[in-house]
């Protein structure tokens, strides 16, 4: 291992779940105003990077139990909304929700296995970044 990604290990493994969730926050804001491949790369390798990271996601009740609310885009796809915080959370039409925290490799892996879903979506309300699929794949090293 090379001085350079030693030291990148280390600095991850100090991060703290807020720092990490901060870090996320930036590189969609960067990634929204700049849509470049490097930038989409970049953000997929944060995002594999801090898997293990937990993320909000809100629930509502439903037959039998607790159930994700897929968000409809524009374009008529299906995504499970996670949230960096709950603030971007409450910029959503529905102000209190019900919420737990998943990690994205558990949301990863339920989207994965979810009939008649797209993907994630992380903070749908502002500056967001859809995780398709074919994405999540990649993250999780399955392409």
């Amino acid at each position: 291992m090379d001085k350079n990604n030693e030291k990148e290990t280390s600095n991850v493994l100090e991060m703290t779940d807020k720092d990490k969730l901060k870090a996320i926050e930036k590189a969609i804001a960067d990634l929204n105003e700049d849509t470049s491949y490097e930038n989409v790369a970049y953000t997929l390798t944060l995002l594999r990077k801090y898997m293990t990271t937990e993320l909000i996601v809100a629930v509502r009740g439903g037959n039998g139990g607790l159930q994700l609310a897929p968000v409809k885009t524009s374009d008529d796809q299906k995504f499970f909304a996670m949230f960096t915080s709950f603030d971007e959370q409450l910029k959503g039409p529905t102000k209190v929700q019900s919420t737990y925290e998943v990690s994205l490799e558990k949301m990863f892996e339920f989207a994965l296995n979810s009939e008649g879903i797209d993907g994630i979506i992380i903070n749908p309300w502002d500056k967001s970044f859809r995780v398709n699929l074919q994405m999540i794949k990649i993250v999780l090293g399955r392409n």
